[in-house]
Parts: structure tokens; sequence; C-alpha cells
């Protein structure tokens, strides 16, 4: 498991005190924010539709902002709190899914997650054939998900 995670790159500094722009953020307030393996303190952390304007501590100015555009942005796994039935997409990934029988069959690994509108699928890759399927992340087709494992029900999706 990995011990932090990416929250986007500095896009773009904003103003002229050392805020600066991650998009796709999500909405939770961090404490610390790891940029080129430094913890910085936050101050403030403004949300906007897709993105966040971020204040850290440390930079009053553009440019002490400047240095860092363009570098991944990491937080702290632990500062990331989950709800139950609720999983980080990078700890799905490489996860072996079985089919659901007597005998817990093993037909792949979890190669991606994706958003469609209508619900998320999982892509997963066969270890039989050079096949990868998309399969809806759905709590009525999937019997059990954990750290180690992600049990699915057997149905046409892998005929």
């Amino acid at each position: 498991m990995k011990t932090h995670i990416s929250i986007g790159k500095i896009s773009k500094t904003h103003g002229l005190k050392g805020h600066f722009i991650i998009y796709g953020i999500t909405h939770n307030h961090y404490q610390k924010i790891i940029i080129k393996d430094q913890d910085f303190p936050v101050e403030k952390i403004t949300f906007h539709k897709n993105y966040g304007i971020i204040k850290l501590k440390a930079f009053q100015s553009i440019e002490d902002i400047t240095p860092y555009l363009g570098e991944e942005a990491f937080i702290h796994r632990e500062e990331i709190s989950l709800r139950d039935n609720e999983y980080l997409i990078s700890d799905l990934i490489g996860l072996p899914v079985y089919i659901q029988s007597p005998d817990k069959t093993l037909w792949g690994h979890i190669t991606g997650v994706f958003e469609y509108g209508a619900q998320p699928c999982i892509r997963i890759k066969s270890i039989h054939e050079d096949k990868e399927i998309e399969y809806p992340f759905l709590d009525k087709f999937i019997i059990n998900l954990d750290s180690s494992e992600c049990i699915l029900e057997n149905n046409e999706f892998f005929d």
C-alpha cells in the first residue's frame, strides 16, 4: 500500500501571494502537502468546480511557488478517511479477481477503474487469454472486495 497519494500537479499560480491551482483535487481539507519529498503545512484550501486553490504557509509570494509549477503534489495516506465500501483506485489496481464458484477461480487482475456516467467500471485483464473486459463496479455484482482480492458474481461478462 502506498504511503503517499497523488492529488494532482501544480498547474499554475493564482494571485501574487503564493496560491496555486491543482485540477481534479478531492474536496478534502489536508494538513500537509508533499512536493518534491518536502512536507508543507497547508494554510488554506478553497474549492471550485474541478480544482482547488491552495495556499501553503511556506509560500508568501508568486516567486516562492513558481519553481514548483508542473510538480506532482501528494498527501499522506492517513489524511484520507474512507467510508465503508469506499476505495482508493490505487489500492484496486493489481488486485486479483476471482469468479464466484466452488473452487474460487482466478480470472485476472484489475488494471483500471473508469467513470462513464451511469456507473463506474473496473477493467480486468484475463490471466488465461489476451483479453480485457470492463465490468460494472456495483455492489450487486461484487461478492467480496477487500485489500487482498475481489470476488465477482459469475455472469455473462466472463463467457
